[in-house]
């Protein structure tokens, strides 16, 4: 029984490679159409066949010795097939006598191998002597007096390996080097050109960094960049350039979610990401740029019928998710800065990707057109509205028109204005406070008297208060005399009409 594990790519929009997440994967005894038995451990637990990759196009089973023919599948990619695998289970009880022997393409562990020409072999916990070694992996090995060459370790992998008294190309390692054939530094010859691969590393004389290849094509530059790995569950597909935000998280990988974005009245700046750098198919894994340069977009602003300019400073727009603005949004959208312009071009446009992010300030606005009245007096009343003028994240009760409430705590500046008025010559008196989940507020109340037939007076101050997401503010009232009530009036020739309440709600901070 050998197992079998490795990310499975293949070519999408544009030419890049994508991994294959969540792909059918069927597995055949190589040359048939035979499904092949395959187990999720080592012989105990049947696997179906076929079964799915994960989110990251990793494929990974266990099958008894055997040659396999493996095809992975998804919608939108040409259908990827792994020919003529073969898994062998080598016992490791078995003592072969490999001395003064050619091992090419082989996997030696808990052994010793002398005098011996080793070619793109893995080594595990073994000791190596007066051998040269060719493009391998070398794990856990002591590597005495050995000559390592074609240009350094060309194309091999040396990991927590102890290196005595060998040479790599003529230079000493390990007995006059530091110990244990620690690098004190590795120089890079510039000038190289063209496509840098996955797990390649280069220098870039241009911008004065290293380049370092990753996955789906996509290339770094080292302290010049940062990358945030999402998945794409929004059910549409993700191109280079699109602003995109948190839209949930893939628990079983620790990845977020993500989804295109637009900067309406309830959107959350604090959950922009970035901006893409890769096209990332719907259910597919991919990363997006959070700070640095994303290459090779359209920068001429004519997706969005405007003309960018190099320096222009680009928004979220308010209607468009995914695209982006030289315009910035006003209320009640959200303004959030997320890149400027470096190089204007259809294709081989170039952006600086620094979102400026900072939280949604939540508020609102309602009022009242119609008069109020208690229907007894000495007895608390709340103050109803009809009218929501503003609302972005502080909202009206749907089934009781007197509650305001945040959907995000914080602390609220909380003012109002009221239309007091009287119908009798005595003088009256009202009692004006606020009240939040069914409590009074206390030392909050204000008494205020309205004197004479007639009278108007108008009664305006705030309040300061911290509440929690979903709580239910009141302003609440009572009067001595039910005579004087909150008075709405119809609009004049020469001004609007006058609401008998007011009451505005901002959030000052979190």
């Amino acid at each position: 029984m050998q197992k079998f594990i490795d990310t499975v790519t293949a070519t999408g929009e544009g030419g890049i490679l994508t991994p294959l997440g969540n792909a059918s994967v069927t597995v055949y005894i190589t040359g048939t159409t035979t499904k092949a038995a395959l187990y999720s451990d080592n012989g105990f637990t049947a696997k179906a066949n076929p079964f799915t990759s994960s989110a990251t196009g990793v494929v990974a089973f266990y099958a008894p010795d055997d040659r396999y023919d493996i095809v992975v599948a998804k919608a939108g990619f040409s259908t990827v097939t792994v020919a003529d695998v073969i898994l062998e289970d080598i016992d490791d009880n078995v003592i072969t006598d490999i001395s003064n022997a050619r091992i090419a393409s082989s996997t030696m562990t808990g052994s010793t191998i002398s005098g011996t020409a080793i070619n793109n072999g893995t080594m595990n916990g073994t000791s190596i002597e007066n051998a040269q070694y060719y493009g391998g992996t070398v794990e856990f090995a002591d590597i005495i007096q050995s000559n390592m060459t074609v240009s350094a370790i060309d194309s091999s992998t040396v990991t927590t390996s102890s290196i005595t008294a060998s040479t790599v190309n003529s230079s000493p390692i390990g007995a006059t080097a530091p110990s244990t054939g620690r690098f004190t530094s590795v120089a890079l010859a510039s000038g190289a050109t063209g496509n840098i691969g996955f797990g390649e590393m280069r220098l870039n004389s241009a911008e004065l960094t290293l380049d370092v290849g990753l996955s789906g094509g996509v290339v770094g530059q080292m302290f010049e960049e940062a990358f945030v790995s999402v998945v794409n569950n929004s059910g549409a597909q993700m191109i280079s350039g699109q602003v995109v935000g948190f839209n949930g998280v893939d628990n079983a990988n620790s990845l977020p979610y993500a989804k295109k974005i637009a900067a309406g009245p309830d959107q959350e700046p604090l959950h922009i990401i970035g901006i893409v750098t890769q096209t990332i198919a719907t259910g597919s894994l991919g990363r997006v740029t959070t700070f640095g340069k994303v290459r090779n977009v359209d920068t001429t602003g004519f997706p969005v019928s405007e003309v960018w300019a190099q320096g222009d400073l680009l928004y979220v727009p308010p209607t468009i998710p995914g695209a982006l603005t030289n315009i910035e949004p006003t209320t009640p959208a959200q303004s959030i800065l997320v890149a400027a312009v470096l190089r204007v071009g259809a294709t081989t446009g170039t952006l600086l990707v620094r979102p400026m992010l900072q939280a949604h300030k939540h508020y609102g606005a309602f009022s009242s057109t119609v008069d109020q009245t208690a229907a007894d007096p000495l007895t608390p009343y709340a103050v109803t509205y009809d009218t929501v003028d503003a609302s972005s994240g502080v909202i009206q009760d749907a089934l009781d028109p007197s509650c305001i409430s945040p959907t995000r705590a914080g602390l609220y500046n909380i003012q109002f204005s009221i239309q007091l008025s009287k119908t009798n010559s005595s003088t009256g008196y009202i009692w004006i406070w606020p009240r939040i989940d069914g409590v009074d507020v206390p030392n909050s109340a204000t008494k205020v008297s309205v004197n004479g037939n007639a009278a108007e007076v108008i009664p305006s101050w705030n309040f300061l208060l911290p509440m929690n997401k979903d709580s239910k503010f009141q302003l609440m009232y009572a009067v001595s005399d039910i005579t004087v009530y909150l008075d709405a009036a119809t609009p004049e020739t020469f001004c609007p009409a006058i609401p008998s309440v007011i009451l505005t709600v901002a959030q000052v901070n979190q």
